[in-house]
Order: C-alpha cells, then structure tokens, then sequence
C-alpha cells in the first residue's frame, strides 16, 4: 500500500529529522501498529532545491501490545543536503 503527503515537515540544511509511523489503528480501541510487511518511506521537497537522503529506516516490534496483538512501528531519518531551508512530506509504500 503506497502512501502520500504524510504530514507537512520544514527542515534546516544539514539537519536530521527523524520520524516514527504505523499503520491502523481507529481510536483508543485499536491504536494500530499492524504489520505492513517492508516499507519504505522517503521525503518529497515541495519548496525549493537541494537534495534529501533517507539516512536510515527500520521497523521495531514494540515491547508492548494491544490486546494480546504485537505492535509493528517503522521510523525513517531524513537529512537535507543543499543551500536552502525546505518544506517536505513523506511518501512511500511496500515493497511487494
């Protein structure tokens, strides 16, 4: 499943973000942290050259669960590389 425009980010150059996504969840009942398989997830700039690299990503288990069902949470780390402050989203999906 692909997603786009995940939220609305401005990062500094030579500035790391680092950020922590699930999928699922309805409210307290179901938090989510399904199991969505490898993903993987970039930054999209919106506002001005330069160049953002995904540093690292990865996917934990989380050491806590809901209603007996293991939570899934995968994170990304975006840096920018260029002369100017920019606004970003995220996109990204499985890789089935």
């Amino acid at each position: 499943m692909a997603f786009n425009n995940l939220g609305h980010f401005t990062i500094s150059p030579g500035t790391m973000l680092d950020f922590r996504y699930w999928f699922g969840g309805r409210g307290l009942d179901n938090p989510g942290g399904d199991d969505h398989g490898a993903q993987y997830c970039m930054a999209h700039p919106e506002a001005a050259p330069g160049t953002m690299f995904v540093v690292e990503q990865g996917k934990e288990q989380s050491s806590e669960q809901f209603h007996g069902q293991v939570v899934y949470i995968y994170h990304v780390k975006v840096r920018l590389d260029g002369p100017d402050e920019n606004i970003f989203s995220l996109q990204g999906g499985g890789l089935a």
